[in-house]
């Protein structure tokens, strides 16, 4: 096989730009590099005629808006319309392949909403592209080579591989867990772009440090670690009004009945509401 164009997506070929781009002709290789974050979101015929096939090796992160699927989905719809094979080089979904959460889709597909999935749809790209192929009828001459080594219930830190961050702003396994939720609230509140630890951090001029909370609902980001959890719980519990309550949850497997006791012995009373496939809804309330 001879690779004799590249095509990039958002971010360019190497996942290290945060602007559109132009076509280009890439340093390392000397071959032409069609963009699809440009002036066109999709591969025009011509750029396909001269060749045999397409093939698709980008690293996703498990999320419905980030942008890699829809240009997938872009270039599967047009290698089969030119006829063209099509071949996914799959990869491991870093937030694991067994949590499925979020709502669907609601109204027309758009290129941060490619199709009828929730949020965080538990996929691999290669399974994304033979769903979409069937439900959407390409018809496309489809290869998924699978990926090797990963179990569904594997996140990408079991793995043994380095992080290599898919584009600017996504640079740890803990900005990729948190973006399904963090990146909804971007219209509102900075999420952290322009920081060292993007979608890890939050914050809004309108919230200041005389602000109670009512309420707090939380998938709290166990993986940072022990100490910073603590630290981040007490911070936010902490400002709970009188009668104000926080329901959070947490898989028994990350710990969620030694959070439980932990936080009784803060003097945040927590109780157990429900439990479903591992996962625990825990309610506290101020001391």
């Amino acid at each position: 096989m001879s690779l004799v164009a590249l095509f990039n997506p958002e971010h360019g070929i190497r996942g290290a730009l945060d602007e559109k781009v132009s076509d280009s002709k890439d340093e390392q290789t000397g071959l032409p590099v069609f963009s699809l974050y440009g002036v066109r979101r999709t591969p025009a015929p011509e750029q396909l005629a001269g060749l045999d096939a397409l093939v698709f090796d980008i690293q996703d992160i498990g999320c419905r808006f980030y942008t890699y699927p829809a240009t997938l989905i872009n270039c599967l719809e047009a290698a089969a319309k030119a006829k063209k094979k099509f071949i996914v080089l799959d990869r491991a979904n870093p937030i694991g392949g067994n949590a499925v959460e979020g709502p669907l889709l609601v109204g027309t597909n758009s290129f941060v909403a490619w199709h009828n999935v929730p949020l965080r749809h538990g996929m691999t790209l290669g399974e994304v592209a033979r769903m979409v192929n069937a439900e959407r009828g390409f018809g496309a001459d489809l290869t998924v080579i699978p990926v090797e080594g990963w179990a569904r219930a594997q996140w990408f830190d079991e793995l043994g591989q380095p992080w290599t961050n898919p584009s600017p702003n996504m640079r740890s396994l803990a900005a990729a867990a948190l973006y399904p939720g963090v990146g909804l609230l971007e219209s509102a509140i900075c999420v952290g772009r322009g920081t060292d630890t993007p979608f890890e951090v939050v914050g809004a001029p309108y919230v200041t440090n005389d602000v109670r909370f009512a309420a707090v609902w939380s998938n709290p980001a166990i993986r940072i670690g022990k100490v910073a959890l603590h630290e981040m719980l007490l911070r936010w519990l902490g400002r709970l009004t009188d009668d104000g309550e926080a329901l959070m949850v947490v898989h028994h497997h990350l710990g969620s009945d030694s959070l439980q006791r932990w936080l009784d012995v803060q003097g945040l009373p927590t109780e157990r509401l429900a439990s479903s496939q591992g996962y625990r809804i825990l309610r506290t309330r101020r001391g």
